[in-house]
């Protein structure tokens, strides 16, 4: 609550650092002197040494939790939340300066993005060369990745999402890690992307390069290089386990927002989503349907969302598929296959209104003409859980898609289910009522046979009805 323009700064700054209160540093440098990046180098400073301390002593099982590593990792990522979302640290009002937003949050990115550690102002208690987590490649990031990825991702998602923020335009690709794209120059890496000259202080990284460092980090070290022998192999890994997941969660969100491109290891996305406890089918849709089509394995997502019979991401693929495959004899009979799956897909869907949609999936596909004739083999073959489904559409695919005799689709149908199946067909023929000319063709192919049949199969299923049979 003090006023910051009558304090002797040095005095009070070096009162505050040796005392390690960080709350009030980050009061006296932002509204004192407007500087928002040096309080957060001394707190991770700090966080560096707690870091180092508790890897050391190995003093929880699954996190760095109840220590100073904590303590002071948690107070960063809350001022980068205050500071992204335009507030004053720690009241939380919002900046006097509306416009220094636009300049702070790149100011901030600047120094988490710094791939190698710099004690250029000289910070007590560092040492050079650097040792511990300082050695490491992007130390910053990366000691907030380990006190809560979560966290440190949500901050980042919100910078993302949010209208006024200006990034620099993706004009690279990462070469190691990232889908390539047809045309596009991969002779840039990691460190290259967006060290290009920028006067406007007021633009971001690109989204893109972001994303590339957080996947160095997370994705190709694991977190922590098991060379660099920091802290014990088993904490290492439950670490770096739970930046994975959270990092992937964070990927599968930008991802279906379009906002950056696909990279090569897309298939642990949705292994992720399939298994994050939550995770629903819905949002898997809406990746599939965000990412172009040559980004990923159609097969090993195909895999990925069958082995948990999510049905309808495995129907979009199939539906893919069967697009992909209609270019010759060959990949005719994949098509085949995949048309099967499709109508699978559609049967063993949990809702009972949507496993009706598969008789509009086989009329809409069925106008296709490169489709026409795979289709009706499937048709065939499924046709006995088609009847089951609905008789009376089934009925009409039969009248309407398929072009076989009905004394031949009765023959193939006979005895199945003790007869119910072909019963289920003929009663759906002769006691339709619809005008169509297709199932009045097929009504009137009906032969004194197949009448013959049905009534013997009504007296086995429907006694009741005999009589008004014969009436009629």
């Amino acid at each position: 609550h003090m006023d910051c323009s009558l304090m002797d700064f040095h005095s009070i700054l070096s009162l505050l650092k040796k005392h390690s209160l960080f709350t009030g540093l980050f009061h006296v440098y932002t509204s004192g002197l407007d500087d928002f990046v040096s309080p957060l180098e001394v707190l991770m400073e700090a966080l560096f040494d707690a870091v180092d301390a508790d890897l050391a002593n190995e003093l929880s099982r699954d996190c760095l939790g109840g220590t100073k590593a904590e303590l002071y990792g948690y107070k960063a990522l809350l001022y980068l939340q205050y500071c992204f979302e335009g507030k004053s640290f720690p009241k939380g009002d919002p900046l006097q300066d509306g416009d220094r937003l636009q300049t702070l949050r790149p100011e901030l990115f600047d120094l988490l993005l710094q791939k190698a550690y710099s004690n250029q102002r000289g910070h007590r208690g560092s040492s050079y060369p650097p040792r511990g987590i300082r050695s490491l490649s992007y130390p910053y990031m990366r000691a907030l990745a380990m006190v809560d990825a979560k966290l440190l991702f949500g901050c980042i998602s919100n910078v993302f999402d949010d209208q006024d923020a200006r990034f620099l335009p993706s004009t690279e690709l990462l070469a190691d890690s990232w889908q390539v794209e047809i045309g596009t120059d991969t002779s840039f890496d990691v460190e290259r992307i967006d060290n290009h000259s920028n006067d406007d202080k007021t633009f971001l990284p690109s989204k893109q390069s972001i994303v590339g460092c957080l996947s160095s980090i997370i994705m190709k070290d694991s977190l922590i290089d098991p060379s660099s022998q920091i802290g014990s192999r088993k904490l290492m890994t439950l670490l770096s386990i739970k930046s994975k997941h959270a990092y992937l969660d964070f990927l599968a969100t930008v991802l279906a927002k379009g906002v950056v491109r696909t990279p090569r290891y897309i298939g642990e996305v949705f292994v992720r989503l399939t298994n994050k406890k939550g995770s629903s089918e819905g949002e898997i849709l809406t990746l599939l349907h965000a990412l172009p089509r040559g980004s990923f394995e159609l097969d090993e997502i195909l895999f990925t969302v069958e082995r948990v019979e999510m049905m309808r991401a495995a129907l979009f693929l199939h539906q893919e598929a069967v697009r992909a495959n209609l270019s010759s004899e060959i990949t005719a009979r994949k098509a085949q296959h995949h048309l099967d799956k499709c109508v699978d897909c559609f049967l063993m869907d949990r809702d009972a209104q949507f496993r009706l949609g598969v008789f509009d999936f086989i009329r809409k596909t069925s106008s296709t003409g490169d489709v026409s004739g795979v289709l009706r083999d499937v048709i065939l073959k499924r046709l006995a859980e088609l009847i089951d489904l609905d008789p009376n559409q089934a009925a009409l695919l039969v009248a309407e898609v398929i072009s076989y005799d009905i004394g031949t689709i009765l023959y193939r149908l006979k005895g199945l289910k003790s007869g119910s199946i072909e019963f289920k067909l003929l009663q759906a023929v002769i006691s339709s009522n619809s005008n169509d000319d297709s199932v009045l063709q097929l009504k009137s192919n009906l032969t004194k046979e197949h009448h013959h049949s049905y009534l013997e199969l009504l007296i086995k299923f429907r006694p009741d009805q005999v009589y008004q049979y014969l009436q009629t």
